[in-house]
């Protein structure tokens, strides 16, 4: 099997990266910075996304997985997230449709909803993006359908693990550091998925070619984040030390200090119902996120 992977040196890319040179698969990687040598890898060194050549790229390449994307940023150039998420990735779809290869993307919840969703989100919902990141994704999927019969969307939550960059590499370090809290009030409830989750569940999707379509990808068991920060602690032998300040007075400092999209984050719900699609699929593969924390956890050990 010859699997061409964008977005080999990022965080999601790498995972899935590892997981297929250990399936025994042999993998085109296009980079802009190169990759250490490895069996089975073929590392194409390109300037950016816009302007590769796929057509040669895909040329004798059974599954293009595209896991590369122009990163979401709130201070991102809107002009930049279309350009490279919509347009790059439909002059790959159409690369490898001409070549005849199944299109594995990695996209992103936002292409379902905004940072938060007031009802768990399901698979066959009408998407509802709000912002330029989570529209050009849309965008880049539809681009996918008309180009490529065989093709499978994820649309990721949250992505954590060893090596996550962001939020959630944030209160991975909070957590760490033992000191109280204020999140013992909070109960609104995020999904999240672990990279080697979707790792693993990639390898699964490059053999099972009857798997196809659109679907919500997060593991079962949403938390709030006073009991991610739990759960973080009690496999690091601590205790949860978490402080019941009020929701809404956590809301309003967040607001005066202008930062309404950190409450967002931590303080609103955005939850993908259990027992959607892939989770039904593949009941060995999603494990629930408390169980997925606490492997996170013990890899920092």
């Amino acid at each position: 099997m010859r699997v061409l992977l964008t977005g080999a040196t990022g965080f999601a890319g790498g995972a899935i990266l590892r997981a297929l040179l250990a399936a025994g698969m042999h993998i085109r990687a296009p980079v802009r910075k190169a990759l250490p040598a490895a069996p089975r890898l073929e590392v194409v060194l390109i300037d950016d996304l816009l302007t590769a050549d796929w057509q040669t790229l895909c040329a004798d390449i059974d599954i293009v997985i595209h896991a590369a994307a122009y990163a979401h940023d709130d201070r991102a150039d809107p002009h930049m997230i279309f350009r490279v998420n919509r347009d790059a990735t439909a002059n790959l779809a159409k690369a490898a449709s001409a070549c005849g290869a199944r299109f594995i993307f990695l996209s992103s919840i936002r292409a379902q909803a905004g940072v938060t969703a007031p009802i768990p989100l399901r698979d066959g919902d009408r998407p509802q993006p709000d912002g330029p990141y989570g529209e050009a994704k849309l965008a880049a999927e539809a681009a996918i359908r008309d180009a490529c019969a065989n093709h499978v969307v994820l649309r990721l939550a949250p992505l954590y693990g060893h090596g996550v960059k962001g939020n959630l590499a944030s209160l991975f370090h909070v957590a760490r550091r033992g000191v109280p809290l204020p999140f013992g009030a909070v109960h609104a409830q995020r999904s999240l998925l672990r990279v080697e989750t979707l790792a693993t569940l990639t390898v699964r999707l490059v053999h099972d070619h009857d798997v196809q379509g659109t679907f919500l990808t997060a593991e079962p068991g949403a938390l709030s984040i006073g009991k991610m920060i739990a759960t973080l602690r009690t496999a690091w032998g601590q205790s949860a030390r978490l402080v019941p300040i009020p929701a809404s007075m956590l809301r309003g400092i967040c607001l005066a200090l202008g930062r309404p999209m950190l409450w967002a984050r931590i303080g609103e719900p955005l939850i993908v119902a259990d027992d959607q699609a892939l989770q039904r699929h593949y009941p060995d593969v999603f494990k629930p996120s408390s169980e997925g924390l606490t492997l996170w956890a013990h890899q920092a050990d």
